[in-house]
């Protein structure tokens, strides 16, 4: 019981076994906010013996996006890439991700099958 804040910024869907682990080392009266939480994993009012669980939704901004894209393009942010996937693949990327053991990102690419769409809607129709 070591911690009076747990912040949580992947935003795993918190299992009752992984609620408990956070439980464990917070002092009491601390809170455990989290940017994807999974509500039905807290109890009602959202306090497990005296911690307190609050969700923290964060807004995108254009011009944010727009930051990062440019410190993508100057090699300033890097992306870790665990594996990447076409779409055809999208099960096992899910099931890749789900295991919980990347140390990395996992890229689904859609640009193939968008512009094979586009292809076939524009070859066809009125």
């Amino acid at each position: 019981q070591d911690f009076d804040l747990v912040l949580d910024c992947v935003g795993w869907m918190a299992s009752p076994e992984e609620m408990g682990k956070a439980v464990k080392v917070m002092k009491p009266g601390a809170e455990y906010i989290s940017i994807l939480p999974d509500f039905e994993a807290f109890e009602p009012e959202g306090v497990i013996k005296d911690r307190y669980f609050k969700a923290m939704i964060p807004k995108v901004k254009a011009e944010d996006l727009h930051a990062l894209l440019q410190m993508v393009a100057e090699g300033k942010l890097r992306v870790c890439v665990d594996k990447s996937y076409c779409y055809e693949e999208l099960p096992y990327a899910i099931e890749h991700s789900a295991r919980g053991q990347t140390t990395g990102k996992v890229i689904v690419s859609v640009e193939h099958t968008i512009s094979k769409g586009l292809r076939s809607g524009s070859q066809g129709g009125a």
